[in-house]
């Protein structure tokens, strides 16, 4: 049932929303080698680290979720050099060999998500999760912001529609546009009306 041909037999396609609903206890995966702080090196084509980023993001692995690996005993070494780039890996809490088990000193961080900009194209491609993960992003990049309406709305405004022309009328007059009106008001030249319709209207005194 773990290969290929058995999980597309044995297997169902989740989603992201049906991988999100999950809760991992232990995330098993495989190694060429690793060492007892827990730093491995994975297979060129390895999914794990794919697979680990995607469910972390989605919350099914959380932070805490330990992280094991089986290997052969001659796969345990002393230590992966720095230079082979191994502790870019996910790593590993916990290491069992047919004749040891040993648990990590937990140092070494995890991705927390999936960046989808350090992966090529065709990878992305290949894995459904990932596409839509990537279809989310660019939806969310192109919801346009709200615009910010920091001008006042009056009450007939508020109020329902049926107002709509008094209240485009009102909508238009600028700041400084109200500012004048204000103290042409004050000075008794005009009257204007609280919705203005067409223009001012010229009082008796």
């Amino acid at each position: 049932a773990m290969k290929p041909t058995g999980v597309r037999k044995f297997g169902e396609l989740l989603d992201l929303a049906a991988l999100a609903a999950l809760k991992v206890d232990l995330f098993l995966l495989g190694s060429l080698a690793v060492d007892p702080t827990g730093c491995r090196l994975a297979a060129v084509h390895a999914t794990e680290e794919i697979e680990y980023s995607v469910l972390r993001q989605v919350g099914a692995v959380r932070a805490t979720t330990p992280v094991a690996t089986l290997v052969d005993d001659a796969q345990l070494v002393d230590e992966i050099p720095a230079d082979m780039a191994a502790c870019r890996e996910v790593s590993v809490d916990l290491v069992c060999t047919p004749s040891r088990r040993i648990k990590t000193r937990r140092s070494l961080p995890k991705p927390a998500s999936v960046d989808l900009a350090e992966l090529a194209p065709a990878d992305i491609d290949a894995f459904p999760l990932l596409l839509e993960l990537r279809d989310a992003a660019e939806a969310a990049e192109q919801v346009p912001t709200p615009p910010r309406d920091d001008a006042r709305r009056s009450r007939r405004q508020l109020q329902g529609e049926g107002e709509g022309a008094a209240g485009e009328d009102d909508a238009e007059l600028s700041a400084r546009q109200m500012q004048r009106l204000r103290e042409f008001q004050r000075a008794k030249c005009v009257r204007v009306p609280l919705h203005w319709r067409g223009g001012p209207t010229v009082g008796d005194g």
